[in-house]
């Protein structure tokens, strides 16, 4: 029979020995073991300080890069907490270039979120509606487009509506740059 390792056969060569729980503390540990604890009037006196928080700082974000691929885009996309650094993100990406980022694997709440995002950049930056327009006029050429469109909920149908509306106020949906959008 081989032995060693640390699985042994119990028996005198155990790895680790049976304790105690009444012995006392070796010598080493007992420099540590009253470290931490205080009297009722440390206790009393501690919880009578006000603590507050430190000031928020403001973090320079580090510059947005391309995303390299539609698995970078998705990370940078859920972790930006506003729709104008969302917004920053897919302008790296030219509006030509959507069909090959997406390919196939466009996702409707991907569509939705992004559109949601226009319409919160539309109401904040109305001069960037001409950018908008090329990134909604490139989207249906994305791959299984017309199939995502076709599978919109109500409410994410209604997205669409309100970008096309802020866009083209006076156009209904179907009519010149939105045509793949019914």
């Amino acid at each position: 029979m081989v032995g060693g390792g640390i699985f042994r056969h119990p028996g005198s060569e155990a790895l680790r020995k049976k304790t105690d729980p009444s012995a006392p503390i070796p010598a080493k540990f007992e420099g540590n073991a009253n470290t931490n604890t205080k009297t009722s009037n440390e206790v009393a006196s501690s919880s009578n300080k006000i603590v507050t928080p430190a000031a928020p700082r403001d973090i320079p974000q580090p510059p947005l890069k391309p995303p390299a691929s539609l698995f970078d885009f998705n990370k940078s996309w859920t972790t930006l907490p506003t729709p104008e650094g969302r917004w920053e993100l897919l302008q790296h990406i030219p509006p030509t270039s959507l069909p090959n980022l997406f390919l196939t694997s466009l996702e409707p709440s991907m569509l939705v979120s992004i559109l949601k995002d226009f319409i919160s950049v539309l109401s904040s930056s109305p001069s960037e509606s001409p950018k908008i327009l090329e990134y909604m006029t490139n989207f249906p050429k994305v791959k299984r487009f017309s199939t995502i469109i076709m599978f919109l909920n109500r409410e994410e149908a209604e997205v669409v509506q309100k970008v096309w509306s802020i866009l083209r106020p006076n156009q209904k949906v179907g009519e010149d740059e939105s045509k793949g959008w019914v």
